[in-house]
C-alpha cells in the first residue's frame, strides 16, 4: 500500500505545522516519498498512516488547525485500538507533537507524544534514522518549553549529525544557535514557556467556573497542572500546582463530587504548607504570593476546603482554613463572604443567635460598602436562619420571612444583581410548605423558569428541591378535598378521587 504524493502531504504538514522550520517538513516529507514502500506490513484493518495524513485536507481547507491535531489524536487513538503500531507511524507522530505544542499549548502532552515517536521510529532501525531525528528536534523544543533546558541542549545536540545531513550547514547551525540559546536559560521565537501557558489555562479554567461550566474548568485547571520534573523554580511549580487544584476542588465540589474535591482541596493545600496546619500550626513553605491573582486563588482554596468540611460534618476542621483564608485576603467583600461558612457552624452547633450575630454582621458591613443587593440577600438570610433553627414550624417567623424575600425578589429584578431570584424563591418555598403555607409556596415556584436548561449539578439539586416542593404542597392542598382518603399511617399518602363531571 503505497503512501499519498510527497507534495500533498507538504502540504498537509504546512498547515498543522505553522510554527515549525520549513526545513524539517521538508526532512520527514524527503524521507518517505510516495511512502517509501514500507506501509505493505499493514492489514487490512489497520489505517495506512500515509491515508491519515492525506485526510488532513479538509481542515487545511477550512483553516481548522485545532480539529487537524485533535484529527491526528482520535487516528492514533484508533488504530491503537486495532492492533501495535508500525514505525510508518512515527511520522504522524511528528506532525502531532509539534501541532500540541504550537496550537494545542501542551509541551508536557506534545513530550510523552514524541517519546511515543521515537519508540516506534527505533523498531523500524536505519531505515527511520529521519523520522527519529526530526521527532527528537521536536522533544527539544518542548523539554525547553517545560524549562528543562540542559535536557533540550542535549537532545538537540544529539540531533545535530541527521540534521547536518540531510538538511545541510544552515539548518543545523539554526538549531544549534537556539541550543545556545537554552544553554543560557533563554527561549527562542520558536518556543512559549509552559509556565506561561499553564497561567493562560488558569485564566480559562476561572472563566469557565464563573460561567458555571464545571467540566470545562476541570479540562483547563488539569492543563495548568505541571508535570513533575518541570525545570522551573518548585516554590512557583508548586503555587501554580496549588491554584490549579484549588480550581479543580472548587469545581467538583459544585459538581456534588464530595469526597473528590475535599481531596484535591487537601493536595492543594499541601502544596504551599507544612503538614500541621489543620491544627493550627501553620507554616508556609514559601511566602505568600503577593499577586493578586494567585493570592485570590489560594484564598478560594482555603475558603472552600472549610465549606468542604462543614459538609462532612467536621465543622472544627473549617476554622483553621478560614483563619487562613482572612489572612490571605482582607477586602471587605472577602470579609462577608467568609462569614457564611461560620454561620454554617453555628447552624451546626445548634447555637441560632451566634448565627443571627454573623449574620447581621455581615449585612452591616455589606451597607457600609454601599452593597445593597448583598445586604438584602443577608436580610434573606437571617429569615432563613430563624425559620431553620425555629424550635417548631408554628415559631417560624412568617410574615418576616416574606417581607425578606419579596425585599429580595424586588432587588433581583432591578437590574444587574447578584441574587439569584430563582434561589430565593426555592429556599423561601421550602420553609412555607413546611410551615404549612402551601399555596404561597406554589406561588413562589410558579414565578420560576422551568424551561431554562440545568447545567451544573446545582441547578440540578434546585431543580429536584423544587419538584419536590411542589408536589408536596400540591399534595397537601389536594388533600384537604372532602373526597381525599388520608390513612393515618406513616409513609403512606392520601388518595385522591376526582368526580366525574356532568
Amino acid at each position: 500500500m503505497m503512501g499519498p504524493p510527497a507534495m500533498t502531504r507538504k502540504r498537509a504538514m504546512t498547515a498543522v505545522l505553522p510554527r515549525c522550520l520549513p526545513l524539517l517538513l521538508a526532512l520527514w516529507l524527503a524521507s518517505v516519498p510516495g511512502g517509501n514502500g514500507r506501509a505493505d506490513a499493514q492489514t487490512m484493518a489497520m489505517p495506512d498512516p500515509y491515508a491519515v495524513i492525506d485526510g488532513l485536507s479538509p481542515f487545511m481547507e477550512t483553516g481548522d488547525m485545532e480539529g487537524a491535531w485533535r484529527y491526528l489524536d482520535r487516528s492514533i487513538r484508533e488504530a491503537r485500538r486495532l492492533g501495535p503500531l508500525s514505525p510508518d507511524w512515527a511520522l504522524v507522530f511528528a506532525m502531532l507533537a509539534d501541532s500540541i505544542r504550537n496550537i494545542g499549548e501542551n509541551p508536557a502532552y506534545a513530550l510523552q507524544i514524541t517519546d511515543q515517536g521515537l519508540d516506534l521510529a527505533r523498531l523500524g532501525g536505519a531505515d527511520y534514522a529521519n523520522e527519529a531525528a526530526a521527532l527528537e528536534v521536536s522533544r527539544a523544543y518542548a523539554l525547553a518549553d517545560l524549562g528543562r533546558m540542559a535536557e533540550a541542549v542535549e537532545t538537540a545536540t544529539l540531533a545535530l549529525p541527521a540534521l547536518r545531513a540531510t538538511f545541510g550547514d544552515q539548518a543545523a547551525d539554526d538549531l544549534e544557535s537556539y541550543a545556545r540559546d537554552w544553554a543560557q536559560g533563554d527561549l527562542t521565537i520558536f518556543n512559549t514557556s509552559a509556565l506561561v501557558l499553564a497561567r493562560r489555562a488558569l485564566d480559562g479554567a476561572e472563566a469557565a467556573f464563573d460561567r458555571g461550566d464545571h467540566i470545562a474548568a476541570l479540562t483547563a485547571a488539569a492543563r495548568a497542572d505541571l508535570p513533575e520534573g518541570a525545570g522551573f523554580d518548585p516554590g512557583e511549580t508548586a503555587l501554580l500546582r496549588a491554584e490549579a487544584l484549588a480550581l479543580s476542588g472548587r469545581a467538583l465540589f459544585l459538581m456534588g463530587r464530595l469526597p473528590e474535591a475535599s481531596a484535591t482541596l487537601d493536595e492543594a493545600a499541601a502544596q504551599v504548607l507544612h503538614p500541621g496546619w489543620q491544627t493550627g500550626d501553620v507554616r508556609w513553605r514559601q511566602p505568600p504570593p503577593q499577586d493578586p491573582a494567585s493570592r485570590a486563588r489560594l484564598t478560594e482554596l482555603f475558603f472552600w476546603h472549610a465549606r468542604g468540611s462543614i459538609a462532612a460534618g467536621q465543622t472544627d476542621a473549617a476554622d483553621p482554613a478560614l483563619r487562613i483564608a482572612g489572612t490571605l485576603n482582607d477586602r471587605a467583600a472577602w470579609r462577608v463572604t467568609l462569614l457564611l461558612p461560620q454561620v454554617q457552624i453555628a447552624q451546626a452547633k445548634g447555637d441560632a443567635g451566634a448565627a443571627d450575630r454573623l449574620l447581621a454582621r455581615a449585612e452591616a458591613e455589606a451597607k457600609a460598602q454601599g452593597d445593597a443587593d448583598y445586604a438584602t440577600l443577608m436580610r434573606f438570610y437571617r429569615a432563613n436562619n430563624q425559620a431553620a433553627m425555629a424550635p417548631t414550624w408554628e415559631a417560624v417567623d412568617l410574615a418576616g420571612l416574606e417581607r425578606a424575600t419579596e425585599a429580595a425578589l424586588i432587588a433581583a429584578a432591578a437590574g444587574p444583581s447578584s441574587i439569584s431570584p430563582d434561589f430565593i424563591r426555592t429556599e423561601a418555598a421550602g420553609f412555607l410548605a413546611g410551615a404549612g403555607a402551601h399555596e404561597k409556596a406554589l406561588h413562589l415556584l410558579r414565578g420560576i423558569d422551568s424551561t431554562a436548561p440545568a447545567r451544573t449539578q446545582q441547578d440540578r439539586q434546585e431543580r429536584r428541591q423544587q419538584a419536590e416542593i411542589h408536589l408536596g404542597s400540591a399534595h397537601a392542598i389536594a388533600s384537604r378535598d372532602p373526597d381525599a382518603f388520608c390513612p393515618d399511617v406513616e409513609g403512606l399518602g392520601c388518595v385522591i378521587y376526582s368526580r366525574a363531571r356532568d
